[in-house]
């Protein structure tokens, strides 16, 4: 609920859990106490909060006595999404990209555990392909989807992320050196695109781009994915066909560039 007029309106408790909740945009885990000093309130109270939360899959608590966003919000973010129609919006549009190079395309988002999660795949003609489903979850910075929404995202997130994360050698190609990752994360900013080069698997090489809703926010990544013999062939056209398919979708979604 929003506006001034409608604030005498807001049940105290409830308001008070949505604050506690949007303390996690910024920060992967909070403690209880944590939580109290930030929001200046009695420490029991914050309790009995956070306990309910956790009761209803909002919050769930990690193994040092910290509490991160649960997977109810990844489920109502992923209905949300559906209810906007993105992913009836943008199948077109994969499937345009997909026709047009014959390589595999997908919708990806990011969800409230911190992980890219697959939306929506559209297979290429192709025998050798990403093994990927929709819904799969991977780690932000193995993947060109997921480091596209890590690239774009608040820089307090990005802080908070690069100073959680435990980056795992999954290739010999993998970003394992967090002012490496940063760096990539700036070159992404840049680009507008970002490059899973062998990272998350040996021989797959994919290609992604931010897709925008109408206030600039990036909200979703789009991508092209394939073996590396073939994806290596003719890379820039490759490139700036994604880039191209997700300006589309998010002129649809009803982002106007500037200059525009």
């Amino acid at each position: 609920m929003r506006g001034e007029g409608k604030s005498k309106y807001l049940l105290g408790t409830i308001n008070k859990a949505m604050v506690v909740l949007n303390l996690f945009k910024n920060h992967k885990t909070l403690g209880i106490t944590e939580i109290a000093r930030k929001l200046s309130m009695d420490k029991s109270g914050i309790f009995r909060i956070v306990i309910t939360l956790e009761h209803w899959g909002f919050l769930e608590k990690t193994g040092e006595q910290k509490y991160r966003l649960g997977t109810t919000l990844a489920y109502l973010g992923n209905l949300a999404l559906e209810r906007q129609e993105i992913i009836s919006i943008a199948r077109p549009f994969l499937q345009k990209l997909r026709d047009a190079n014959n390589e595999t395309t997908h919708l990806a988002i990011l969800t409230p555990d911190n992980e890219v999660t697959f939306l929506l795949k559209e297979v290429s003609g192709h025998s050798i392909q990403m093994a990927s489903t929709i819904g799969l979850k991977m780690p932000l910075y193995i993947t060109a989807n997921g480091k596209v929404l890590l690239a774009f995202s608040e820089q307090a997130f990005i802080e908070d992320y690069i100073n959680d994360v435990v980056l795992v050698r999954m290739t010999e190609n993998t970003i394992v050196s967090k002012e490496d990752l940063l760096e990539n994360l700036r070159h992404i900013r840049e680009a507008g695109f970002a490059v899973d080069s062998e990272e998350s698997e040996r021989g797959l090489i994919c290609y992604a781009a931010p897709v925008r809703n109408m206030s600039g926010k990036v909200t979703a990544s789009i991508s092209m994915s394939g073996p590396a013999f073939r994806m290596t062939d003719n890379k820039e056209a490759r490139v700036e066909a994604v880039k191209t398919i997700a300006e589309e979708i998010s002129r649809v979604l009803g982002y106007i560039p500037e200059g525009r």
